[in-house]
């Protein structure tokens, strides 16, 4: 039977082989994910064959994106995730108008917060640490969201609302190790 060969690329369009194989015959792989934005799959029929002898089926993992209109909703999944700990991140630019200000209405968020509950999980320093995890609204300087956070959520947060400064804020969202998530699948759900 055919090979299917795995290969990753990441931003600078170099290839690395992928797990360092290839899957044949009727050999179907668990679950790939790719630590990059790319990812691709070769198929090489070893014989001339009419019929289609290979199926692929794929999903993205992961959330966040660009948001520009009114009534967008902001929606992380405990699905969007793996266990590996650099991609347990949501990034969100979110941009109004000039003249206006931007306004988030949390429905929910499921967040650890400090795992010892000993500590406030809001303090813009122990908000990048690995083990503390919950989002953050930053105004955008330049084309990126450095600066002091505006605002920290953290815990269970329900009902909440946030409003910006400006017309533009960078959401980040950083999600712990050690945080279970929800076992109803959503870890957080706003609308902007």
């Amino acid at each position: 039977l055919n090979p299917a060969e795995v290969n990753e690329t990441s931003s600078k369009m170099s290839n690395t082989p992928f797990y360092g194989y290839k899957f044949c015959g009727n050999r179907i792989p668990y679950t790939i994910v790719s630590n990059n934005n790319t990812m691709t799959i070769g198929y090489k029929a070893m014989r001339p064959n009419s019929e289609n002898s290979f199926w692929l089926s794929y999903t993205t993992l992961g959330c966040g994106g660009t948001i520009l209109k009114n009534n967008s909703q902001l929606l992380a999944m405990e699905s969007h995730f793996t266990s590996k700990h650099e991609l347990r991140e949501c990034h969100w630019t979110i941009k109004a108008p000039v003249g206006f200000v931007v306004k988030v209405d949390i429905a929910f968020g499921y967040f650890m917060g400090d795992p010892n509950g000993k500590e406030a999980c809001d303090d813009p320093i122990k908000s990048k640490e690995k083990k503390v995890d919950g989002i953050e609204f930053t105004s955008i300087i330049g084309k990126n969201g450095t600066g002091y956070p505006q605002k920290i959520f953290c815990g269970l947060v329900k009902n909440q609302t946030f409003i910006s400064q400006g017309n533009e804020i960078f959401a980040l969202m950083r999600l712990s190790e050690l945080n279970e998530m929800s076992s109803h699948g959503t870890i957080f759900d706003a609308k902007v």
